[in-house]
C-alpha cells in the first residue's frame, strides 16, 4: 500500500513538473517572438539602429503581449507596441511619458503612424 502511495506522488510530481516546462518554454518562445518581430519593425521598417534604442521592455498583456521601447533621445517617454500575432507584427499603441503624464504630439520625435 505505501510503495503504491508512493509511486502515485512520484508520478504526480513528475507530470506537475512536465506541464509546468511545458508552459513556461511556450511563454518563453512566444515572448521571444514578440522580441524579434518589434526588433524588426524597429531596425528594418523603421530603420533605428540599437544605439537609438535605450531599452525594450516586453510583458504579458491581458489579450497577448506588449513591449515598451525607451529612445536614447526622449528618455523619459514610453512608446508602447502591441503584437499582432496573426501576421507577427507589432504596431505602436500608444505613448505616455515614463511619470504616467500624457504627452503631446508635437513633442513626440518617435511617434508613428496609425495601422491601418
Amino acid at each position: 500500500m505505501k510503495k503504491t502511495t508512493i509511486f502515485t506522488i512520484l508520478i504526480s510530481f513528475i507530470v506537475i513538473f512536465l506541464v509546468s516546462l511545458y508552459f513556461f518554454n511556450s511563454f518563453s518562445n512566444k515572448k521571444n517572438q514578440v522580441r524579434l518581430s518589434l526588433e524588426d519593425h524597429l531596425y528594418e521598417n523603421m530603420d533605428y539602429s540599437k544605439d537609438d534604442i535605450k531599452s525594450i521592455d516586453i510583458n504579458n498583456a491581458k489579450f497577448g503581449f506588449h513591449a515598451v521601447v525607451i529612445f536614447n533621445d526622449e528618455s523619459d517617454i514610453a512608446y508602447t507596441y502591441m503584437y499582432r500575432p496573426e501576421n507577427k507584427t507589432v504596431y505602436q499603441h500608444s505613448v505616455n511619458k515614463i511619470n504616467g503624464d500624457d504627452a503631446s504630439d508635437t513633442e513626440l520625435k518617435h511617434l508613428e503612424e496609425e495601422p491601418k
